[in-house]
C-alpha cells in the first residue's frame, strides 16, 4: 500500500480507528463504538466528540440502534478499504 502524507487530526483519527479494537471500553460510549467514531472522524476530519454526535443523531433519525448502525459503518468502511 502506497504511503500517503496525512495532517496531525488525519493521523489521530488514523490512530485511533487503529487502536479502538485494541483500547478498553469507555463507560461513557456505547459498546463498539469507538471504530465507528475513528472512521467519521477520518472521513469527516471530525473530534470524536463530534463523531459521537454524529451517531447518535443518525441513529435518532433513522430510528436505527446505535449497536447496527455502528455496525454498518463499520462493515461499509471495511467493503470501501
Amino acid at each position: 500500500m502506497a504511503s500517503m502524507s496525512m495532517s496531525p487530526p488525519e493521523e489521530r483519527a488514523r490512530d485511533e480507528l487503529v487502536g479502538a479494537t485494541r483500547s478498553p471500553r469507555s463507560p461513557s460510549i456505547a459498546p463498539g463504538s469507538s471504530r465507528p467514531k475513528g472512521v467519521l472522524m477520518l472521513i469527516y476530519r471530525i473530534d470524536a466528540d463530534a463523531a459521537l454526535d454524529l451517531l447518535r443523531w443518525r441513529s435518532q433519525q433513522s430510528n436505527i440502534k446505535l449497536r447496527r448502525l455502528a455496525a454498518q459503518i463499520i462493515a461499509d468502511f471495511s467493503a470501501w478499504t
